[in-house]
This record gives C-alpha cells, structure tokens and sequence, in this order.
C-alpha cells in the first residue's frame, strides 16, 4: 500500500505557489477599527523557506517561538512526508519534490543525483513561473549550489552561498526589502541538516535543537524584513516553509511488522502555510499522522483550503 496522506505535500507546495499567485485583485482586509474593513489592491506574493534536514516531531519538540506563534494562524503539520515511497531520500531527491510537485515516478530524481531527471516534463516551480508568467520575477536564494544549478536555473534572481545560511539569509532579506521585491522568493538552509548528520537529529540534541532556534530566528528576521516594507498593507503575503527530509536513519521493520513512511523518520517532516497580514485569513487546521497505518488518503484539502483563502481570481 501507499501512505500518502501527507506524501503529496510537495505537489501541493507548487501548485499553491501557482493558486496564490495567480491574480492580484482587490481584497476586503480588517484592518479598520471594530470590525470596519478597507478595501484595497493587493500585490500577492510569496516567501518560500526550505529547511534541510529538519525532522517535523523533533522541531515540534523544539518549541521555537516563531513556529509556535505561526501555528495559531496556519495550515501546518509536524507529521508531513517527504516522499511515501520507501526511497533513500536523499537530499536532491526532495528538493525536487518540492519544487516540481511531483515525485520520483516522474521527475526521475532519485537519491543524490540529479542524472536521469525528466525535467523537460516536469520541469521546477521556477521554469513553471517563466512559462506561464513571464512578467513574474522570481528568486532564488540557496545554500547549496547544486540546488540552484539545477531547479532554479530559470529564476529571476539567483544566489547561492554554499554551506552558508546567513549568506542566504542576508541576501533574501536585501531583496525583500526591495521597492521591487520578487513575487516569488525561495529560500533554502543547510545548516540544520549538516548539524544533525554530524551529531544526530534530535531535540535532545543542543547543537541540533540550537540549530533549529537560529532558523526560527532566522525567519522572524524574513518575516520583520516583509512587515517593514512600505507595500506591506497593499500586499497579500503566503509564507510556505517545509522540511525538505528528517533524518539519515532508516526504519527496518521487524518480524510482522510493516513499513510505514510514518515510522520512518527520514521522511519526517514539517510544513506550515501562513497568511501573512495584518490580519490573517488563515484558520489553524493541524493535520496529524493517521491513528491506523497503512493508510490510503490524499491531502488535496490543503490545496484546496489555499485556493479559498487567496485573493479572489
């Protein structure tokens, strides 16, 4: 059987990157007193953040602020997948079912080498933006090379620190602060992922759980940089941030047992869609791991739920 109850998140986070993108009309905001509400034209963008390496249950653990304080107003899960397949989940392997919303069937990625990927079909969110938007600007802002070289080569704006997240974080803040901001900003992180291959990927861990806390700081600085923009009451932010793996450790069944993506913490992950406004239009809905594994479903209601809560096509 196929567990993929959150295992088609990736194809979700592309095709509501595309949903929320896809018209910039005016919007009733709250943003008077007692309930009054402005009506006002709204720019929509979105902020991307890819963090390698974060197990969704050890971040859960974590408690960081700005996760917590986002999760009262978002689509989230600490119980995602990367992939249902018991794949070696590799690193290139998931950020290309992030950022094709598709899995390995298709976009032929599999563990860590990009060699025999079908691109040309399934081509990246920012091929896909280019082809279909071409006035859209787009950018990329990577801690990995190789990332950039080969899913966002067709970005508007590309920037790559290799191993270096403030570099990254430096240069995604320079452009969000930008009168001309990108529509579409992705942000990827390395160094939870180099941490906990180095020492292990638990909350218990300091070295991995301050590593967790440095990202979530790293964000509220992304978010600070948005709120700060003199646009920011004209536009409609989506912040999307995802794990793109959780661990290196394999889960092997034993006698009578069954594997199950849930139990194995390489394909554990998080995700959180967050409407970014002063006044939020998400509501909370927390999607939890199934009580009874295997289990048969889809997680199209998450696509479904940002399609409502955009700015009106």
């Amino acid at each position: 059987m196929k567990h993929k109850f959150l295992g088609s998140i990736g194809l979700l986070i592309a095709s509501g990157l595309l949903v929320f993108t896809a018209c910039n009309k005016s919007v009733q905001n709250n943003l008077g007193a007692e309930g009054s509400a402005d009506t006002t034209t709204v720019k929509n963008k979105v902020l991307f953040l890819v963090i390698d390496g974060a197990v969704g249950d050890e971040v859960r653990k974590v408690q960081a602020p700005t996760f917590v304080n986002m999760a009262d107003n978002a689509i989230y899960s600490w119980d995602a997948l990367s992939d249902f397949e018991n794949n070696a989940n590799g690193s290139y392997l998931t950020w290309t079912n992030l950022l094709t919303g598709t899995t390995p069937a298709k976009h032929g990625v599999t563990g860590n080498s990009f060699s025999g990927n079908n691109f040309a079909a399934y081509p990246s969110i920012f091929t896909r933006v280019k082809q279909a938007r071409p006035a859209m600007r787009s950018a990329a802002f990577t801690a990995s090379q190789v990332l950039a070289d080969n899913l966002a080569a067709d970005a508007s704006v590309k920037q790559s620190f290799e191993n270096n997240d403030a570099g990254v974080i430096s240069a995604a803040k320079t452009e969000l602060a930008s009168a001309n901001a990108a529509d579409l900003v992705f942000v990827q992180l390395r160094n939870v992922e180099n941490v906990g291959a180095a020492s292990g990927y638990s909350a218990s861990n300091s070295a991995y759980k301050d590593a967790i806390l440095t990202v979530d700081n790293q964000l509220k600085e992304l978010m600070n940089t948005i709120a700060a923009r003199p646009t920011y009451l004209k536009e409609n932010w989506l912040i999307m941030v995802s794990s793109n793996k959780g661990s290196n450790t394999p889960f092997v069944p034993g006698a009578g047992e069954i594997w199950s993506a849930f139990r194995d913490a390489r394909h554990n992950t998080m995700f959180m869609a967050y409407n970014f406004t002063p006044v939020p239009n998400f509501r909370i809905q927390a999607a939890a791991k199934p009580t009874v594994i295997p289990y048969i479903g889809t997680s199209t209601f998450i696509a479904a739920h940002l399609h409502k809560t955009s700015a009106p096509a």
